[in-house]
């Protein structure tokens, strides 16, 4: 394996998807320099504990995770008048899997496609919801603006990027009561977002860091609803080993996100706002054209806005990602 297809197999790394999960700031980058590809990853992310409460949080809580596929998206219905329990099995959990795609069309621009198939599931106040159903689609365009593969043992990349996901999924599931449920369960938002991001990363020989910051714009849905402007930073150092026939690649993966949460008809919601630091190890295996990728983090640190926020917990990522053989441009 070349130097310069290491380099640029850096780029998927631990932060293949880490970003906003609620929001849908989630995105990957190559594996290979130049090269088309396809891959499936699975995200999960998990609140569960009143940190007002001083609640410890559960990594594992009964009901939270179970088969995505799984037939049941049994909607309970909405309690009315009732009194707050904020128990320890309360949880709101997310869960995705995706079927992503690359395509480069020239050596300096790339097209990201992103299907997703989510299950959204919440407990509070022994009400139960979950949602399973398709997401909203992702098309990502990028131009690496700074491509600097050439020196021998530093290598430094800069890519500009450009996101819209279309409101194509529905934002309009009911329990069985016929309440429309929240927002932040449903599979849809309503609404077109746009994202524009810009990725850093910078190696020398087998060490590396890379810098990666992101922001989405939602627009307001039929119902009033607009998600506020999201904010998502990640920061990656890793170290590359090689062996015979495998890459070995492990790194710490930290991220920052903040929104102030859900608006409808111009007031802001109470309880719906993010901030919050997020740090874990990953690791990434290279084995010919395939990449196997996993990777966890837990919460560092976390400010909450209201009394009825659940606690970030924990998320994990794994990813299977096959690399096609290099072909000619469309465009040159």
């Amino acid at each position: 394996m070349t130097n310069k297809l290491i380099f640029s197999f850096l780029l998927v790394m631990s932060h293949i998807g880490y970003a906003c999960d609620i929001c849908g700031n989630f995105m990957g980058l190559t594996p290979f320099d130049g090269r088309n590809y396809i891959q499936l990853l699975h995200r999960y992310r998990l609140f569960n504990g009143y940190h007002v409460y001083q609640q410890p949080s559960k990594l594992i809580v009964p009901g939270a995770y179970r088969s995505l596929l799984h037939g049941d998206d049994t909607l309970a219905n909405h309690a009315s008048n009732t009194n707050n329990t904020y128990s320890t099995f309360d949880y709101e959990s997310y869960k995705v899997l995706e079927l992503r795609g690359k395509w480069f069309f020239h050596s300096r621009w790339e097209l990201n496609v992103i299907a997703p198939i989510v299950q959204n599931k919440s407990k509070k106040n022994n009400n139960s919801k979950s949602v399973t159903a398709l997401s909203d689609p992702t098309f990502m365009l990028a131009y690496h603006l700074v491509k600097k593969l050439d020196h021998p043992y530093l290598k430094h990349r800069l890519i500009l990027g450009l996101g819209y996901k279309p409101h194509l999924a529905s934002a309009q599931f009911k329990s069985k009561d016929g309440q429309r449920i929240d927002l932040l369960m449903q599979p849809g938002t309503g609404s077109s977002d746009l994202s524009y991001y810009l990725n850093y990363i910078s190696t020398y020989k087998n060490f590396g860091c890379n810098f990666n910051t992101l922001f989405k714009h939602s627009f307001v849905n039929k119902y009033g609803e607009q998600l506020m402007p999201a904010f998502n930073h990640t920061w990656v150092l890793f170290y590359k080993l090689n062996f015979k026939n495998i890459t070995v690649i492990p790194s710490i993966t930290s991220n920052y996100e903040y929104t102030e949460g859900l608006r409808v008809g111009g007031t802001l919601q109470k309880g719906t706002g993010m901030r919050v630091a997020l740090s874990g190890p990953s690791i990434d295996l290279v084995l010919k054209r395939f990449t196997f990728s996993g990777g966890y983090q837990l919460r560092v640190m976390e400010r909450v806005s209201s009394a009825s926020n659940l606690s970030n917990v924990s998320r994990f990522f794994v990813a299977v990602t096959f690399g096609f053989d290099k072909t000619a441009y469309v465009f040159k």
